[in-house]
């Protein structure tokens, strides 16, 4: 009886276990701090942050889940069964889909500013951001409601990296295109400068977002086309996935100016 309520784990899944816990533990702080930071701030820095607070959000439901799924492999809680198959949907979708609309966002304030602006409004910056949670709660529930089954995870993964990655150059490409477009005059250099500047930062977010996004999933794409067997290449799929959860939370700290590097 010892034998069969032992907890039995491959090489993959004690380092995704190992990497997820030491990740995790590191991003649960700094995303809550980041948290407390934008929550406690002016009402304005409230809403030019709202997609970073959204995100931020999500990655500490992540890690709290992971967590707890953590103990229901370990002490065999049997009521934390479905959370573990909510969190796998979540984290494998939610991710991206948030960097999915950073990018969207810097691609607006870039390329179209008049539309951003109409678009920061809360009416429309709400509908979209109810819409993106609505995605990814449909995903963890999906995956808790549905038959277990590795070609379906494969297929789901590919079905969001595909379109994610295509908006993601899309607007990267935009950006890159606008801040090559030279200056129609001299006037107004100091303008034009800062304006570049903008414009550099909003490359750089979102070359970072689509290195996060590729690192993230490609895995899940990836490996489930060779002959690696799914007891093998979910947990590393997993581990690539797990990686970074504190990503958003240290960009918003560096612009905000709270790291010890940028005082």
């Amino acid at each position: 009886m010892a034998n069969e309520s032992s907890v039995h784990l491959f090489p993959p899944e004690i380092i995704f276990f190992l990497t997820g816990s030491v990740d995790h533990m590191i991003g649960i702080p700094i995303n809550c701090w980041a948290l407390w930071l934008i929550v406690s701030g002016k009402r304005s820095l409230i809403e030019s942050e709202l997609l970073t607070l959204n995100l931020l959000t999500m990655e500490i439901a992540c890690s709290m889940c992971f967590f707890l799924s953590l103990i229901h492999l370990l002490c065999k809680v049997s009521f934390l069964g479905p959370l573990t198959g909510f969190y796998r949907g979540m984290a494998v979708v939610g991710r991206a889909v948030f960097q999915c609309h950073v990018c969207v966002d810097r691609y607006l304030a870039v390329v179209h500013p008049m539309v951003f602006i109409r678009y920061k409004q809360r009416r429309y910056r709400g509908t979209c951001l109810a819409a993106v949670w609505l995605v990814v709660i449909c995903s963890g529930l999906t995956n808790v409601f549905l038959p277990s089954s590795h070609n379906m995870l494969f297929i789901c993964s590919a079905a969001h990296l595909a379109p994610a990655l295509f908006i993601e150059l899309f607007c990267s490409l935009s950006i890159v295109r606008i801040l090559r477009r030279p200056s129609p005059g001299s006037k107004e250099a100091q303008g034009k400068k800062e304006g570049n500047q903008q414009k550099k930062r909003a490359v750089k977010i979102i070359c970072m977002v689509l290195v996060m996004l590729v690192f993230n999933m490609l895995p899940f794409t990836v490996l489930p086309l060779t002959s690696v067997s799914p007891v093998v290449w979910l947990p590393i799929a997993f581990t690539f996935s797990t990686v970074g959860s504190s990503a958003q939370a240290f960009l918003f700290l560096s612009r905000a100016g709270e790291l010890p590097c940028k005082r």
